[in-house]
């Protein structure tokens, strides 16, 4: 007899479109395969002739649905919603996450570049997906989990509070800083966490903020030595200027290398923020007029932070910006350039990412006090 255990199945959803086929092969097929997944895609695993019966089948089955929404394909969306119906494990990919809806951008929604140099990133995020799955020690969001959770009657559905704990479900709930405990965390343990990971974020954020006031003091500095130059050198300042233009590329690595070694943990610290703040608004009780109020203010608490990161987000996207609109003076400056801005961009989706998830804390909260 055969006591090894099945092996679990991803089904990916993606445009039936061959400029996807490299991303499938290359990127999301390995990276599940060598952690024990059979994995399938839509348009390479269906009957032609049963297509939509085909695609239900296998999303009902699923234990991970890996979505490739980029350019929001018609198909691949209606086939997200039916995943999200079914209450399945759902990855949400995308080239552009600027074009995802925002408020689905909380579930799970990761970017990825077709980029030699950024491809990396996507198959590092699904591995941890991946071993997340199998030890059980990653939650899934859902919108139907959030609103109309009662809907959600399949044993393997998102949800991932014992409030909304469905029939037979023995791996709904997953409490937030990776263990695999029974399902007994509960409000305290949550604003433990909350705390802690607010601490690592503000500590996160007051080194980030002080790179960036140093590299802001440096190019002023260097603006001045630039004009100097011109006006002291005239037509014979080329050499002066690329020197000078090293030396700026050098600040720029300096700066890039603080966003390079506080970045995932600024990710994972907000990770656990919006999800202790999720847990936290799914375990309170709403019944008494003293738990109703405090509901009220952390409802507000959750729509003034929304707004905080809200201005995080601009005015880093506002940093990068300004940077990718320096015109090219000298290749290892522009080079510098480049990571910084990926690296701000990368900060900016961590920033924006939470937000979402926030907004959707802030919307669960609000329709739960509405109905209790």
């Amino acid at each position: 007899m055969n006591s090894q255990a099945p092996k679990l199945n991803v089904f990916v959803l993606m445009p039936f479109n061959e400029d996807f086929d490299d991303i499938f092969e290359n990127l999301i097929l390995p990276v599940f395969e060598e952690n024990g997944f059979e994995v399938a895609r839509a348009d390479l695993s269906i009957n032609q002739q049963q297509i939509l019966k085909d695609i239900v089948n296998q999303i009902s089955k699923a234990d991970l649905i890996v979505a490739d929404v980029s350019g929001l394909n018609g198909n691949v969306m209606y086939e997200l919603g039916l995943a999200h119906g079914m209450g399945r494990r759902t990855v949400i990919i995308t080239q552009n996450i600027d074009e995802l809806p925002f408020d689905l951008r909380s579930y799970r929604a990761n970017s990825y570049s077709t980029r030699f140099t950024e491809v990396g990133k996507l198959k590092v995020r699904l591995e941890e997906i991946a071993k997340g799955v199998v030890n059980r020690s990653i939650t899934f969001g859902n919108p139907v989990q959030d609103f109309a959770p009662e809907f959600l009657i399949q044993p393997e559905s998102a949800s991932n509070a014992s409030r909304f704990k469905v029939a037979n479900a023995d791996d709904s709930f997953i409490p937030p800083n990776n263990t695999n405990d029974d399902g007994d965390y509960g409000i305290l343990d949550y604003s433990v966490e909350l705390a802690e990971s607010t601490k690592d974020i503000n500590e996160i954020s007051e080194t980030i903020t002080e790179a960036v006031a140093v590299i802001g003091k440096k190019i002023e500095e260097r603006t001045g030595q630039i004009n100097l130059i011109k006006a002291n050198f005239g037509d014979n300042s080329s050499i002066s200027l690329q020197m000078l233009m090293r030396e700026i590329a050098v600040d720029y690595e300096t700066f890039s290398e603080v966003l390079a070694q506080n970045n995932p943990r600024f990710g994972d610290a907000l990770s656990r923020m919006s999800q202790s703040t999720n847990g936290i608004a799914r375990l309170s009780n709403f019944r008494g007029v003293e738990e109703r109020e405090q509901a009220a203010k952390d409802i507000e608490f959750l729509r003034t932070t929304e707004l905080l990161y809200e201005e995080v987000y601009n005015s880093t996207t506002g940093f990068s910006k300004t940077i990718s609109e320096l015109a090219p003076m000298e290749k290892s400056l522009t080079r510098a350039l480049r990571r910084a801005i990926s690296l701000l961009n990368e900060n900016a989706e961590y920033v924006n990412s939470t937000r979402s998830e926030i907004a959707r804390t802030r919307s669960l909260l609000e329709d739960r006090l509405n109905t209790e």
